[in-house]
């Protein structure tokens, strides 16, 4: 069934719609493709969300985004036939605060009733609703002693929450898990206000015996708020004997308490009351945030909590889950040491000073290129630097990294201090006084790790050299205006450029625009083979160096420093236009449609470029398989003729004709994407028309 109605996309639509294209030509590019459109509102209040940022891959496979308008409305097409998977992501900026929501995929088919080779796509509706991560939790977690029958507050109880929905993205697993204090409460933050959110309790050992608790449905969170649980009594297991199996251990004592201030190079082991075995054993090893990874090995009665790959991290409780079988009784002992049963790790590896630290007496405040930044850690360091791991610093504007793809610095070891040296490209785009931070995870010969050591400082930006003059820019870095499509910019510097090392990068709007730079003696000149395009803003990356004193110097010449084109070529009237005293409302087959351009034409009709008119029943083609009408050019007039395949035996008079053109003017300038709408007038004759291809 060819779908003939118009599709008018309504901006208070809250419903995301899959909208499909009738094929009017099975080789047309467009064949089959659809669109994607709707609106995205806060879960929490059904409120509209601007700025919703949703990302997918084309046909290319290359990741594409957009986002919502101020109504909270979208809309993607050109996409391939077949599934697409859409993630929503969104922030908002609330002051100080930043307010994330949970992201949502969807998947969507382009088709769910219509065939692929009929080309139309059936339509289905949802609502996109994103849940704000600002709801909270709190809770206390108590037992009955079994002793005294007092009410006694648990530490170091693991808990945590999961989602009853599998396609549930966590933005920050680590809002999903906790412990207790010493008063036994406990507090979560940043959960999505939604419902569906499940309280899990892990057992917990005290005194010897085993509690246990249900997991918990929670009730729809609050936006802006916090459900207060209470009190939740854990319950005895009296299916768990109490727990004597153990005679010793190095990391807990006869009464298991667990041992703090441990190594993170220790090796746990638990001695049983009689042999076990390996058959069926089950350790899992845990810390408040994470599960770690342990090799059990036996040897008679002793467990032993082997980790070659790793040390424990430091100042960090580890909570040991056991199930064990006794080799000869075949006895299973099932073993929980968490809450004081725990152990804890010390200091382990940390940083003992570094020249930037105020307390140190060779304190420097800020660092330039010619400047090394040093740390001096607590013991000897792996000698290799490749071995240390940069990640994202978030507390400053510029993040060091001293190797990959975005290396600005370079880093050596000596000993127990780590060097790090900053290179030139570190300074892009930064001010004096801007911050500069490095966030490291370091090896120590022995084995000891430290995780996400962070340091922060300023950065030293030397004096830019500036621009003495442009053509395109004025004195104060202000843009031109109505600038020509064909200029060529220049820049003149303080000093002599060198042309090594020369980086420039060049953008009209969002596309890169391909110029040639080149450096004559203190300006440098950027050629392009083809006019840039008209009434655009272009923008300008530069980064070039001193010839004599070798300064990087490097400009980022966006919004008002950016250049705005002119409008170049275009097209000044038509007979097709109303405004044109020869207009004419139709056209048939052998008439001839001219438009009249601000420029002489460049004489080569085959450098046109004839495009589909989407907005048109009929497309005129000058060239190609497609070809259905002849054009010439005489001076600033482009002539098209239609052929008599123009037309086939299905047009009726009125339907829609139109060309889709890019021209180019005999000074290189051109006019992308053209458009020209008018309507078809079929002769009485038009029987013997030829079928168009």
């Amino acid at each position: 069934m060819q779908v003939k109605q118009a599709f008018s996309f309504a901006m208070c639509v809250i419903a995301a719609c899959v909208i499909g294209c009738s094929p009017t030509n099975s080789e047309d590019s467009e064949y089959s493709k659809w669109s994607f459109s709707g609106s995205v509102v806060d879960a929490s209040n059904n409120a509209t969300l601007c700025g919703v940022k949703i990302s997918y891959q084309n046909a290319s496979g290359d990741l594409k985004s957009t986002e919502t308008d101020e109504a909270g409305n979208f809309f993607i097409d050109d996409l391939p036939y077949g599934s697409r998977t859409f993630t929503f992501t969104h922030r908002e900026i609330q002051k100080k605060d930043t307010l994330y929501y949970a992201p949502h995929v969807e998947t969507v088919n382009s088709t769910s009733e219509s065939s692929h080779m009929e080309g139309v796509v059936a339509t289905s509706s949802m609502v996109i609703r994103l849940s704000p991560l600002n709801a909270a939790l709190n809770g206390e977690l108590y037992i009955n002693e079994a002793s005294s029958g007092k009410a006694v507050p648990i530490k170091g109880a693991s808990i945590s929450i999961v989602h009853q929905s599998e396609d549930y993205v966590n933005l920050f697993p680590e809002t999903f898990d906790g412990s207790s204090d010493s008063l036994g409460k406990f507090t979560f933050k940043n959960l999505p206000a939604d419902s569906g959110l499940v309280l899990k309790i892990a057992p917990v050992t005290y005194n010897g015996l085993r509690y246990t608790a249900t997991d918990k449905i929670l009730p729809r969170l609050k936006p802006n708020g916090a459900i207060d649980l209470g009190r939740t009594y854990l319950q005895q297991d009296t299916l768990v004997k109490k727990q004597n199996d153990i005679k010793a251990s190095n990391v807990m004592d006869k009464n298991y308490m667990g041992y703090g201030e441990l190594s993170p190079l220790i090796v746990p082991y638990y001695v049983f009351n009689e042999k076990i075995t390996s058959k069926n054993l089950s350790v899992n090893v845990r810390s408040d945030s994470a599960n770690f990874y342990v090799e059990p090995v036996i040897k008679g009665d002793t467990l032993f909590l082997a980790h070659p790959d790793s040390a424990f991290d430091a100042e960090t409780r580890y909570s040991v889950s056991i199930t064990a079988y006794g080799k000869e009784s075949g006895e299973r002992y099932n073993l929980a040491f968490n809450g004081d049963s725990a152990f804890t790790t010390g200091r382990g590896l940390y940083a003992i000073t570094s020249n930037a630290w105020p307390s140190n007496e060779k304190y420097t405040s800020s660092f330039g290129t010619s400047d090394t930044i040093w740390v001096k850690f607590s013991e000897d360091l792996v000698s290799s630097a490749d071995k240390i791991q940069w990640s994202f610093a978030s507390g400053a504007t510029r993040t060091i990294y001293a190797h990959s793809y975005g290396k600005n610095a370079d880093a050596w070891v000596k000993k127990d201090t780590l060097f790090v040296k900053l290179m030139d490209r570190i300074l892009d785009s930064r001010v004096q006084g801007d911050t500069i931070g490095m966030n490291i995870t370091a090896y120590g010969k022995s084995g000891l790790v430290l995780k996400n050591f962070s340091l922060y400082t300023e950065i030293q930006v030397p004096e830019k050299q500036k621009i003495k003059a442009s053509n395109v820019v004025d004195k104060s870095l202000m843009g031109y205006r109505d600038v020509s499509p064909l200029i060529t910019p220049f820049f003149v510097f303080e000093e002599e450029l060198s042309s090594a090392n020369l980086s420039v990068s060049v953008k009209a709007g969002s596309d890169v625009f391909y110029v040639t730079p080149t450096v004559k003696k203190d300006t440098l000149f950027l050629k392009h083979d083809r006019s840039f395009p008209s009434e655009a803003s272009i923008s300008v990356s530069i980064a070039v160096y001193g010839k004599k004193s070798g300064d990087r110097i490097s400009y980022e010449l966006t919004g008002d420093s950016a250049f705005v084109t002119g409008r170049g070529l275009y097209a000044v009237t038509s007979n097709a236009w109303p405004s044109n005293k020869g207009y004419k409302a139709s056209f048939s087959a052998e008439d001839t449609i001219w438009v009249k351009f601000s420029k002489a034409l460049s004489t080569n009709t085959d450098r046109i470029q004839w495009s589909k008119a989407s907005n048109a029943k009929y497309t005129l083609y000058g060239h190609g398989a497609n070809k259905n009408a002849n054009a010439k050019v005489k001076g600033d007039t482009l002539f098209i003729t239609m052929l008599p395949n123009a037309i086939n035996e299905s047009t009726q008079n009125g339907d829609s004709v139109g060309v889709n053109l890019t021209v180019y003017a005999t000074d290189e300038t051109y006019l992308e994407k053209f458009t020209l709408y008018t309507e078809l007038e079929i002769p009485l004759s038009s029987s013997s028309t030829t079928k168009n291809e």
